[in-house]
């Protein structure tokens, strides 16, 4: 934009003093970020060329910004299905009885409570099949 601003305006006959500004007023105006725009006209930039590269910086940092944004949301999103997983394993885990590994009964009414492990031959558990 600035680049075909700058070869249209060539054509132009503005006097000298006149011509800076008015690039730099078509330049602003033209912008489809307003927000660019607002930071342009805050500082007191003297020539085309301050303008161009401080809207290029004011554009990244935005772009950046948004991306941050995007990212920390998603981010956040993301934390909070690890979160939830996490809930569902340590319920999931602490259900678990471990004399048969069954989740539908207590320990207490287990018929295995009292069975001895073929594998380690202690006594309150079974191995799985």
């Amino acid at each position: 934009f600035a680049n075909e601003l700058h070869d249209k305006s060539a054509k132009c006959k503005f006097s000298s003093n006149f011509y800076e500004e008015a690039l730099i007023t078509a330049f602003v105006d033209g912008l489809q970020n307003d927000h660019v725009g607002k930071h342009l006209m805050q500082r007191s930039l003297q020539n085309f060329e301050e303008i161009i590269n401080t809207a290029k910086t004011i554009e990244s940092i935005l772009i950046e910004g948004s991306t941050i944004k995007s990212t920390s949301s998603e981010d956040l999103n993301l934390n909070k299905i690890i979160q939830h997983r996490k809930q569902y394993t340590n319920h999931h885990q602490k259900s678990i009885f471990f004399s048969c590994g069954s989740t539908d009964h207590p320990r207490s009414k287990c018929r295995f409570r009292n069975a001895t492990c073929h594998k380690c031959n202690k006594e309150g558990h079974i191995t799985k099949a």
